[in-house]
């Protein structure tokens, strides 16, 4: 849908421009002569007459603007790119809220324009026109991109096109980022990003396009946010920029944090060549630079296996193109190595092109990533260049070296990570709903924000988190009788829902032995308190067993709400630690079983309780661990009021997990019925809830549920089954087999912005695919484009209807207010079904083969 609506923008056959005296100098320059060399048809207004163009270039003053988009809708314009800087937001707002209305595709305001540099197209007021390639620059900051083009001028990197978007007001970084998923001429995409104005619909771009070509960001301001009295040490300790990190590398895409690394990432992520673990080789001809690369490997916890030859193999100065080929075809043969990276130095005497052509020609033998770093610049460049050329990602440097292989591991783990789809519910243990829900209706109910320990542990309990006993008690005599109940040793914390952090205040003693000590405790604890929180209401103190916490594990589970990305879970060390020791790990809901144990293993903590476990046996205390993190997913995906939560011990043995202490933030959900179903996450979970059976005339039945990313040969053999008619019928071509690049388009479904809904028959492995309903949002609308397809021998069994109405309750649940489509005007039996569906059905302006059907969605 994307590639058709901004293909006007990159490829356009004619040109219409609009300029006047109030255009800057530099503007009218590049507006009036680098188009001119391009391979489109320019005409200047007001002398474009009647004259049909595909792309508006307008740069008028401001009071224009409006007149001017106007007059390029009537030249049947369908993009426009608006150079104009300095406008208001009523007018930006107007001119988006006409785009809309006129169906014109608008860039900027403020862009610094496009590329296309296979139409010799530069559209742009960067000084630099690309040179042809494939990588796409996308560039919230058209100052950056002209820096950009300048360099990889310099370093002989090519383009498929260059977007700069201005102020997003139409055209934003989904549009184009779809756009650009599906444009054959690119291969990878590069981004620059200040900002993120509609979080859902960039991450939901983002995660399509990476699932099909690798996408690198780079992205200013990485701060830390400062917030104002945070509820719990989570919100305290997450910062905005960690949080935009966990959600790019859900999304499967790199990002980088320097200029320099972005080409350098490119570079191999292009190569076409794997890295299927962290494993490295090192050969050198000189043991200076090798052990640089072991120094930079280890920060970036890249392992170099101890090998035979020894790792760094280090080769004679005068090594010969023979001895690197060699060494490079027996590591191509090791399963101790997942990668080699080869060193060269030029010295006297040393044939740098034999040895770069030996290089090439060895690792073109193996299947594994070989990186090249060509130490020095201009004696070394042309070689350098060639190298890369013939697959060999090859660098200046150690560090360029190093950082461009992480780059390559780092886009393998995000891109399994990306591939997961947990549902809503992923633990084992079904959850009490309805008794959570009386639990936060209660606090909300007494107009408090905050739950208490005991509350917060029972809603955890309603998850199926186990929590030690906790009993409450309003004096030191009811203190020492609840704690002979509960068994010595004992832990008194104070009982305040005006108190954040009991430790802060003296309101935590542990290990008390007898009732003498609990009465003596509690006298002292509530003389301390009420010096440090005068102000707070309290209720006595609560009494738990007291653990004893050698040869345990602490850990801390956390979440918090970030601005744009909504609720991210934090996992680290807990008790004391997480005051002072920086090892935390960040995760987007839903989780599954892996992306709870990838959380925990990105901490040293769960370094450290993988090393202490035999390899290839599963930590019994991970598994507790990821247990109880999915049931906190859980928990999160169903209660949107929750805004904070801090675990804080999780006290885990092989013996068992304990939540020892728990506090909640909470907040009304006063967007609710105004909101999709797990609209408060930024990552949609699957459906599943959408399933239902349905019985077929022979006695046997059927089902609709949401596609899975695991369809993919399902939908192909459903292809292979239609008839040519059919397969005519829905892609308006006879579309035989799909690349792999339309199947991961089609299988990848982020449920949000777009669903598909398949009718399949069978139980399990065995299931197959007999008809797809799918709609996608249309950008910047509550309309959606719909397509339907059933298998030629279960066509007239009323599936297609059932499809269309169970894609209808989706779009509501969505709060989608217009389904559309296109359907051939032949296609009889299509448009009958459309019309007892209440669908309306006109001739489609653009093509007379075609009919266009609506149906406005009740409420």
């Amino acid at each position: 849908m994307e590639q058709q609506l901004l293909t006007p923008l990159v490829d356009p056959e004619s040109l219409g421009v609009w300029m006047d005296d109030s255009t800057p100098a530099h503007v009218r320059e590049a507006l009036s002569q680098q188009i001119q060399l391009s391979k489109c048809k320019v005409s200047y207004w007001p002398e474009i007459d009647n004259e049909r163009i595909d792309l508006a270039l307008i740069a008028t003053d401001v009071p224009r603007l409006m007149d001017s988009l106007r007059e390029a809708a009537q030249q049947r314009a369908k993009a426009a790119v608006i150079y104009t800087s300095a406008i208001s937001l009523e007018l930006q707002q107007a001119l988006r809220e006409e785009a809309l209305r006129l169906r014109v595709a608008m860039v900027g305001p403020a862009s610094f324009g496009i590329q296309r540099p296979s139409l010799n197209l530069n559209a742009s007021i960067c000084s630099t026109s690309a040179s042809p390639g494939r990588v796409a620059l996308l560039s919230q900051s058209g100052t950056l991109a002209s820096a950009i083009l300048d360099w990889a001028e310099e370093y002989k990197v090519g383009f498929s096109t260059v977007i700069t978007l201005g102020n997003e007001a139409d055209v934003d970084l989904a549009r184009s980022l779809d756009f650009l998923a599906s444009d054959p001429e690119t291969h990878a995409i590069v981004m620059y990003l200040e900002c993120v104005s509609n979080p859902r619909a960039f991450l939901s771009a983002l995660r399509a396009a990476a699932g099909i070509k690798p996408v690198i960001l780079l992205k200013a301001g990485a701060t830390t946010h400062d917030p104002t009295d945070p509820l719990t040490h989570t919100t305290a300790l997450v910062g905005s920029d960690d949080v935009f990190d966990a959600a790019i590398r859900r999304a499967g895409a790199v990002r980088v944090h320097y200029f320099i690394q972005l080409f350098a990432a490119v570079r191999t992520l292009t190569s076409n060549r794997p890295a299927n673990g962290r494993r490295i080789a090192v050969i050198s001809n000189g043991r200076g630079p090798a052990l640089l690369v072991q120094d930079l490997a280890r920060v970036a916890n890249i392992r170099m296996p101890k090998l035979a030859d020894h790792n760094p193999i280090i080769l004679r100065t005068d090594a010969t193109g023979e001895a690197y080929a060699s060494k490079i075809v027996e590591l191509g043969n090791s399963p101790e190595v997942d990668s080699i990276i080869v060193i060269h130095s030029p010295q006297v005497g040393v044939l740098t092109w034999q040895i770069t052509k030996a290089v090439a020609e060895a690792a073109g033998q193996i299947n594994k990533i070989v990186i090249g770093c060509w130490l020095g610049d201009h004696n070394t460049r042309e070689a350098r260049n060639w190298l890369s050329s013939q697959g060999v990602p090859s660098f200046r440097t150690p560090e360029a070296a190093v950082d461009s292989l992480h780059s390559l591991i780092t886009f393998r783990q995000n891109q399994e990570l990306l591939q997961q789809v947990p549902p809503a519910i992923s633990s084992q243990v079904k959850p009490d709903l309805e008794g959570a829900r009386m639990i936060i209706e209660g606090v909300l109910a007494d107009r408090r924000n905050v739950l208490s320990e005991m509350e917060s542990k029972s809603l955890l309990s309603a998850f199926g988190v186990p929590v030690s006993t906790t009993v409450i008690a309003r004096n030191a005599a009811e203190a020492a009788l609840v704690s002979h109940q509960v068994g010595f040793p004992v832990v008194i914390k104070i009982n305040s829902p005006d108190i954040s952090h009991k430790a802060e205040v003296g309101g935590v003693r542990l290990n008390l032995k007898n009732a003498q000590e609990v009465r003596e405790a509690y006298a002292e604890m509530m003389e301390r308190v009420r010096q440090l929180a005068p102000k707070a209401n309290i209720n006595g103190v609560v009494v738990q067993r007291y653990i004893e916490r050698a040869r345990k594990i602490e850990a801390h589970i956390g979440m918090t709400t970030d601005p744009l990305f909504g609720p991210v879970i934090s996992f680290g060390p807990g008790g004391e630690q997480v005051r002072w020791l920086k090892d935390r790990a960040l995760e987007l809901p839903p989780l599954n079983a892996l992306l709870a144990h990838r959380l925990i293993e990105r901490t040293q903590l769960g370094q450290k309780l993988l090393e202490d476990n035999p390899e290839g046996v599963e930590s019994p205390v991970i598994q507790q661990l990821e247990s109880i993190l999915l049931q906190v997913s859980d928990m999160i995906c169903e209660m949107p009021m929750l805004k904070e939560i801090d675990i804080n011990p999780v006290i885990v043995s092989s013996d068992g997990a304990v939540v020892v202490d728990a506090r909640m933030g909470i907040s009304p959900n006063k967007e609710g019925a105004h909101r999709p179903r797990y609209g408060h996450l930024a990552i949609m979970p699957y459906p599943g809830y959408f399933t239902t059976e349905y019985p077929l005339t022979d006695g046997n039945t059927y089902e609709i549920r949401p596609l899975k990313w695991s369809d993919a040969p399902k939908l192909e053999a459903l292809l292979s089954k239609l008839s040519e008619e059919s397969r005519y019928m829905r892609f308006l071509a006879n579309v035989r087999e799909f690349s792999p690049k339309q199947l991961a388009r089609l299988t990848q479904i982020d449920y949000h912005r777009d669903m598909a809904l398949t009718a399949v028959i069978g139980h399990a492995d065995e299931q197959e695919i007999i008809g797809v309903a799918r709609y996608m949002l249309l950008p910047n609308t509550t309309s959606a484009e719909f397509a339907l397809v059933v298998r030629d021998d279960f066509q007239g069994h009323g599936i297609g209807a059932k499809l269309m109405g169970a894609l209808f309750d989706v779009a509501r649940e969505q709060h989608l207010k217009v389904i559309e489509g296109l359907v051939l005007g032949k296609n009889s039996n299509m448009l009958g079904l459309m019309t007892r569906l209440g669908f309306t059905i006109e001739p489609d302006p653009d093509d007379a083969s075609l009919r266009r059907v609506v149906k406005v969605l009740e409420e």
